[in-house]
């Protein structure tokens, strides 16, 4: 899927994924392949495009990996609902925070 922005330029270096678990494992290889450095596997509600294989798959070859959060909760000039769920996730401890290696990862 990805094989086709080999030939893009500038490089595509960072992917948003919205797409069912299932795939997103085929996808994170893609994304290898293709020279990612971040992947973001989407979740509002649900599995979303998480799939624990390929963050593994991701991280063990340097892709920084965001896994399963709404990209518009951390927009500045967002819906009110987006910023509010941001805000709740910080209070109830649970915001993403960057790793040592620059993965987001949910606060448990």
């Amino acid at each position: 899927m990805l094989r086709a922005t080999a030939g893009c330029r500038p490089p595509v270096d960072a992917v948003l994924l919205m797409t069912s678990p299932v795939v997103t494992e085929q996808i994170a290889r893609d994304c290898v392949e293709a020279g990612v450095k971040q992947v973001w596997m989407y979740r509002a509600a649900g599995a979303g495009a998480v799939n624990a294989q390929a963050v593994d798959y991701c991280e063990s070859r340097g892709i920084d990996v965001i896994a399963g959060e709404c990209p518009f909760m951390f927009f500045e000039n967002t819906t009110f609902l987006h910023r509010l769920h941001g805000v709740v996730r910080k209070i109830t401890g649970r915001y993403p925070r960057l790793s040592a290696r620059g993965s987001c990862q949910a606060a448990h």
